[in-house]
């Protein structure tokens, strides 16, 4: 791990979130096509940024995916 100037840097890394939606909820103005969303995030620097985001129909297809992407 890298320390700058007696600051310690946090290495890169990056992860997803799960939401559980609501019925009939719309995200970005429309309707989804999976109760499950998930969220794809980097951290670069210190700074966090939103990647994606992939709907699924079911829990065990979203627990799927968030487990290949944070690999």
């Amino acid at each position: 791990m890298n320390v700058i100037r007696g600051i310690q840097k946090v290495p890169d890394f990056k992860y997803a979130t799960i939401e559980i939606l609501r019925d009939k909820e719309t995200i970005w103005d429309s309707k989804t096509s999976g109760k499950y969303l998930v969220r794809e995030w980097t951290v670069i620097d210190g700074k966090r940024e939103e990647r994606s985001g992939t709907f699924f129909k079911t829990i065990a297809e979203a627990e799927n995916h968030v487990n290949e992407y944070q690999g």
